[in-house]
């Protein structure tokens, strides 16, 4: 339920206050709480009014974009035999739009072309910064997010122009016109118009949730009673191939239908690489958080495990996969007996990418910093200070964290504890959720861990000292993508001159994180 407090603040716009209640009502979830801090992926059918996500942004929008801002990098997923996943640019508008009409097909040399995305989309298209604002405010968390857009249609022509052109007028004045409903759009909307549009979207709090369906899954119910649901994806065109990801990410629908296949986290034993596949750079394993991506090729039948999901988003519908989870999307077409024919022929969806492993919000950084402001506490005798170089240097030969008489399985589960990030709300609820973190973190680092720091660190004080660090650095990390959304919506200046400042003003405040990892 949204609270008097809550609704005070909601923004006076029909389509961002369904984000807004959205967003709001997945953070305060208990079973989203749970999923997320236990590390699994969990569906959350019809968390956005479908009406609302549906009208946000499709594929026509997508090629607006490219076409008011030829800066704004589009890409279309390719892989092949001997390839994992790569971004190949798209050179212009023309080539985007025949991309989004070509998903699926095979080009040169057995490789295939997915779907289209624009990475950065919430400091590249101004209509999608207010939702990475949103979801950042709900959140408390720095936010990025992507776009993808695969065919699920046949067109004729193989190019998305004849489809484009019925909306493109649409598309652009939206776009023209966010700056106005930014500075304007507040103050034009009527009480009368906003509490309507607050009834209709606190629907939004009574999402279906679905963390283990079964391999051939049933639709949520609020599916069923909706006319037409699809029934099958018997005819699906494949967007991505198998990979995981660097950053949790949370997928909403907004167009068409998308199949989403989810697996768990994989093993040691699967990580680890053959004698004759070790490299310097790979310290024998496989980075499990670039699997599938690059040179890195691998598939369902080698990862050897079923899924842990399998459904078919509808607009509206949203999905949480935590870094590290395998995962495949499909376009699924609309054309079968007695569904509903979408009027995009795009299967479109956002990826909002909560960047906590990348930009140190986790256990690791946590510990670290708590370690270091622990040994400025105190004076160090030369033996513990040669101590801790030693293990400072073998640490770094190593490349990781290790521990003394522990297993390899014993670090690989530790280097997967320490890599997860703080509860949920870290930010908002110290210092009880920060002693909850040092509870957690003191539980993960055993006696036997030799990292950079030497020792277990149980100090009350410097954990909360590092939480405070931490969350003064969340907020710097949160204020330069809020102020990077602002400008997506207040400015005409484009977007790669834009991309460079918020790169280097991220690149500013991720200094302090950089140094404890290197030091």
């Amino acid at each position: 339920m949204i609270s008097a407090a809550d609704e005070e603040r909601l923004p006076f716009d029909e389509n961002l206050t369904a984000w807004a209640l959205g967003f709001r009502s997945i953070a305060k979830n208990n079973a989203f709480i749970d999923a997320y801090n236990s590390r699994q992926p969990i569906l959350l059918a019809g968390a956005v009014h479908p009406s609302s996500a549906a009208s946000t942004f499709g594929s026509a929008s997508l090629l607006a974009s490219a076409q008011h801002d030829s800066s704004i990098p589009v890409g279309q997923v390719e892989w092949g035999p001997k390839q994992g996943w790569r971004n190949t640019r798209l050179a212009d508008s023309s080539a985007v739009a025949r991309a989004l009409g070509t998903a699926g097909m095979s080009g040169q040399g057995n490789i295939s072309r997915g779907g289209v995305v624009i990475n950065d989309a919430g400091v590249a298209i101004p209509e999608l910064a207010p939702l990475c604002s949103l979801s950042m405010e709900a959140f408390q968390l720095p936010i990025g997010l992507n776009v993808y857009s695969t065919l699920a249609q046949p067109i004729a022509s193989g190019d998305l122009s004849s489809a484009q052109d019925t909306t493109s007028s649409q598309s652009k004045s939206t776009i023209d016109g966010a700056t106005k409903k930014k500075t304007t759009g507040s103050k034009t909307k009527n009480a009368k118009g906003f509490a309507k549009s607050s009834r209709e979207a606190k629907a939004t709090a009574d999402f279906t949730i679905e963390s283990s369906p079964p391999s051939s899954p049933a639709l949520p119910t609020h599916r069923d009673a909706q006319e037409g649901a699809i029934k099958d994806c018997n005819d699906e065109v494949r967007e991505t191939p198998l990979h995981t990801d660097a950053q949790d990410v949370l997928a909403v629908e907004t167009a068409g239908a998308k199949r989403w296949k989810v697996y768990a986290r994989p093993s040691m034993d699967f990580l680890v690489l053959p004698s004759s596949s070790i490299s310097s750079k790979s310290n024998g394993m496989r980075d499990v958080y670039n699997l599938g991506k690059d040179a890195d090729c691998f598939n369902a039948e080698t990862l050897g495990t079923p899924p842990l999901i399998d459904a078919v988003l509808l607009p509206g519908d949203a999905l949480f996969v935590p870094a590290g989870c395998p995962h495949e999307t499909f376009a699924v077409s609309s054309h079968q007996e007695g569904a509903v024919v979408s009027s995009d022929p795009c299967a479109v969806h956002l990826t909002f990418g909560f960047m906590t492993l990348l930009w140190g919000l986790n256990y690791e950084t946590l510990q670290r910093v708590s370690d270091a402001v622990e040994e400025s506490n105190r004076e160090d005798n030369e033996d513990e200070q040669e101590q801790r170089d030693q293990n400072a240097n073998r640490v770094k030969s190593e490349g990781g964290l290790s521990m003394e008489g522990g297993s390899t399985e014993e670090s690989f589960a530790l280097r997967t504890r320490l890599e997860a990030p703080l509860p949920l709300g870290f930010v908002s609820n110290q210092p009880a959720l920060l002693m909850e973190a040092q509870a957690l973190a003191s539980a993960r680092v055993t006696q036997r861990e030799t990292s950079s720091f030497d020792k277990n660190n149980n100090d009350s004080e410097s954990v909360v000292a590092a939480g405070t660090f931490l969350e003064y650095h969340c907020e710097q990390l949160v204020g330069v993508l809020e102020n990077a959304y602002t400008a997506a919506v207040s400015t005409q200046i484009p977007y790669a001159r834009r991309a460079k400042s918020n790169e280097a003003a991220l690149s500013e405040v991720l200094e302090n994180i950089i140094f404890l990892y290197e030091n």
